[in-house]
């Protein structure tokens, strides 16, 4: 597989450009080269078209760059194999697919060894041993760092063959007066790496540098919600706030979360402290792999599990659309140190 790559030039540096508005940026440039008129056009966790007369196709990719997304103090060649499938097909769970394949493009830099691609491998293949997803091809090149993109394709079947209705849910379908949750305990990611980094003695706790390590993206849960009712979900990927930021945008509706409610891992809170970990859910931390979820309380509740908490933070709102205010409490306005992470911007 050959890529090619248009330049286009901007006005702005790099390093002052905002990831998303990029994006955005790019899409418009694309012109009728976009798929605008597919079911999920670009813009969202993943694209969506029409495959067969009951099923749907759905499709995404992600990149993990050395340097940027790990480091080799932090993480083995084992653990980047297992993230880098993770992050791929979380972006199926958070549209309520069941992924089925993938597509791996593999960089490696000059000084990458034999036992470090082996490790890559070992990584790769359990991780999609997990994730139940088979990897159908790939490609592979040399550069001057590690990089590693996968593509991941799933579906979406209909509920009943005899409806025209598709479980699917997306980021702009938010609606006024819901209930915002999210799975499991935001900022445990950001933990884990916040305790690998400190390297202080009897500080290191297994279950969140795994956590950190080899997340497990919540396929399960997303098919449930979508079949449950829900049509509203992004996966916690960039940090609480901005990826909420993101579906406030997209719906155009305002939302308010509770600090207080937000889920905070025990071992986390203990050994980082209240502020920290909240920080960390908030937006200092990220690539979490959990899922967010707007809809009524009833479909929320129905989802929580012992094994898997779904906890609801917020409510969707008329007012300031577009926008997530964080709360502590019903009165005391709370400005995170960082709302999220931007690939583009972050160092």
């Amino acid at each position: 597989m050959d890529i090619y790559t248009i330049p286009v030039r901007y006005q702005d540096s790099f390093s002052n450009l905002d990831e998303f508005k990029l994006i955005s940026k790019i899409i418009d440039q694309l012109g009728s080269s976009a798929a605008k008129d597919i079911i999920v056009p670009p813009g969202d966790d993943a694209a969506v078209w029409m495959n067969s007369k009951n099923s749907l196709t759905v499709a995404t990719v992600d990149t993990l760059t050395e340097g940027t997304h790990w480091r080799a103090d932090t993480m083995s060649f084992y653990d980047v194999g297992w993230r880098a499938i993770t992050a791929s097909v979380s972006d199926l769970a958070a549209m309520g697919a069941t992924p089925n394949y993938l597509l791996i493009a593999i960089t490696l830099d000059t000084s990458t060894t034999e036992q470090n691609i082996n490790m890559l491998t070992e990584g790769i293949a359990k991780s999609s041993t997990v994730h139940k997803v088979k990897i159908a091809g790939g490609d592979i090149t040399r550069a001057h760092t590690n990089i590693i993109s996968v593509t991941a394709i799933g579906q979406i079947t209909q509920n009943n063959p005899q409806s025209n209705y598709y479980p699917i849910m997306r980021r702009n379908t938010a609606e006024v007066g819901e209930f915002v949750a999210v799975s499991g305990y935001p900022g445990t990611s950001g933990a884990g790496l916040n305790i690998l980094e400190a390297n202080i003695q009897g500080t290191l706790d297994a279950e969140l540098i795994t956590l950190h390590r080899q997340p497990i993206a919540r396929i399960e849960l997303g098919v449930s919600a979508a079949k449950a009712g829900i049509k509203c979900a992004i996966d916690l990927s960039d940090g609480l706030v901005q990826d909420l930021e993101h579906i406030a945008k997209a719906s155009n509706i305002g939302i308010k979360i509770d600090t207080r409610k937000i889920p905070l891992h025990s071992t986390a809170y203990n050994l980082l402290g209240e502020q920290k970990t909240l920080d960390l859910a908030l937006g200092q931390g990220g690539e979490d792999f959990e899922l967010i979820l707007t809809g009524s309380e009833q479909h929320l509740r129905s989802l929580h599990t012992i094994e898997l908490p779904v906890t609801i933070i917020g409510k969707t709102t008329l007012k300031h659309p577009g926008q997530v205010k964080v709360y502590k409490g019903t009165d005391e306005e709370y400005d995170p140190p960082q709302r999220g992470w931007n690939h583009l911007r972050n160092d």
